[in-house]
């Protein structure tokens, strides 16, 4: 028994020892780096991305402009001394009256209506889809629509128009469909 087991050991021993040798030995041959060449799909992304990076140059922000010498928001600008004529200041004030005057009237206007059945009910819920003032009101009856400096209420939504009733001075504004 003493001999099967020493005899084990020893091919045991003599097996991990040329494993071992194999491993250290540098009888491999060496293995060589290969190159691959860039797919053509590749070439096509390196192209995009320097067409990306252009175009991003391109869009960058520009400085700010230099002071205009001119406003084309105002309508009549201030003329020279020697050009000015006295028949300009009865023109200036006809206009600034035109100008004051739509300023008054409410810049909304009735973009669509939405009805929804009620729950539980034969009747319709009529929503009005308004627009003013750079903003859109979805408004039910009783809802209040502001237009800048003047407030408004929905006092009824028929098919194709609203009443709005102003809360300022209580006048009645109808907005129809176009």
């Amino acid at each position: 028994m003493n001999l099967k087991r020493t005899t084990i050991i020893f091919v045991g021993g003599a097996a991990l020892a040329a494993w071992l040798s194999a491993a250290i030995a540098p009888g491999r041959p060496r293995v060589t780096p290969v190159t691959i060449a860039p797919a053509p799909i590749d070439a096509s992304g390196a192209a995009l991305a320097i067409e990306i990076a252009r175009l991003r140059e391109r869009l960058r922000p520009t400085p700010a402009p230099h002071d205009a010498t001119r406003n084309p928001f105002l309508f009549n600008s201030p003329r020279r001394a020697g050009a000015a004529s006295v028949n300009a200041a009865p023109a200036t004030t006809e206009i600034t009256a035109t100008i004051t005057g739509g300023q008054n009237r409410p810049r909304l206007t009735l973009a669509g209506i939405a009805e929804d059945p009620a729950p539980g009910d034969t009747a319709l819920v009529r929503t009005a889809i308004i627009s003013g003032s750079g903003q859109l009101f979805l408004a039910k009856e009783r809802d209040v629509v502001s237009d800048g400096d003047e407030s408004f209420t929905v006092t009824t939504i028929s098919a194709d128009s609203v009443e709005l009733t102003s809360l300022r001075d209580g006048t009645t504004r109808r907005l129809n469909l176009q």
